[in-house]
């Protein structure tokens, strides 16, 4: 639980003026599930830098930190903006409008301030501390591009890993941490001949070659030979 006590001094002076508590009761009862919660506190308290970098209110800054908090759980716009502004929600619905229009709301709600900042700084992080299950992925995909024996999974495992290995962002900013993400030279060569690969194998399962042919050719491992 998060009090005005605690806010108050890490926040401009005019904004922890404002601080209320309807606002902070919002905040600290925002969902019922123990670990959602948990992650809205954590946005909110987390990148509250944001207040003193840019003119954004209180109210606006603890809805875009609920939104967020649920976008972080892997719920889709329309999903996060529901259970952030249900009132708001079934007042659309109760005008009218459907769920496609609502979806597009929503859409735009996440583009706008506050909260697109919220989720390009939050989600980046979230994508560093998963780092190395994206590496996990990335090793059955390429597994099964490679030795799976319908040619479907083949193909679709090629085009996953052809999908997944963009280079990301060379520096993510986490309100006043940096974090160089930038790759070694042997990283970006390994990712080279792994999305070459995935191209090559799409190209030969494309030209109809057999199933039994495709599993024995393997470019990386006749450049091992050829280095050696």
């Amino acid at each position: 639980m998060l009090g005005i006590s605690e806010i108050k001094p890490l926040v401009p002076r005019k904004i922890g003026n404002r601080l209320t508590p309807v606002l902070i009761n919002r905040l600290n009862t925002a969902d019922s599930d123990q670990f959602i919660q948990e992650t809205i506190e954590n946005i909110f308290r987390g990148y509250l830098g944001l207040l003193s970098e840019y003119n954004y209110g209180m109210e606006e800054y603890i809805d875009a930190s609920i939104f967020v908090g649920y976008k972080f759980h892997g719920f889709t716009n329309l999903d996060s903006f529901k259970r952030t502004f249900p009132k708001r929600y079934n007042s659309y619905i109760l005008n009218g409008a459907d769920s496609k229009e609502v979806a597009s709301i929503a859409a735009g709600y996440s583009r706008r301030g506050v909260v697109s900042k919220l989720i390009e700084q939050s989600m980046s992080k979230m994508w560093v501390l998963n780092m190395d299950n994206f590496q996990k992925a990335i090793d059955v995909q390429v597994d099964l591009m490679q030795n799976a024996k319908s040619e479907k999974v083949r193909c679709d495992a090629a085009n996953s890993v052809l999908t997944h290995l963009g280079k990301p962002k060379d520096t993510i900013t986490n309100n006043h941490i940096n974090i160089d993400l930038r790759e070694h030279t042997g990283l970006a060569d390994l990712k080279d001949e792994l999305a070459d690969l995935a191209q090559q194998q799409l190209n030969i399962i494309n030209m109809g070659i057999s199933a039994k042919e495709i599993i024995e050719i393997n470019p990386m491992v006749d450049k091992e030979n050829k280095d050696d």
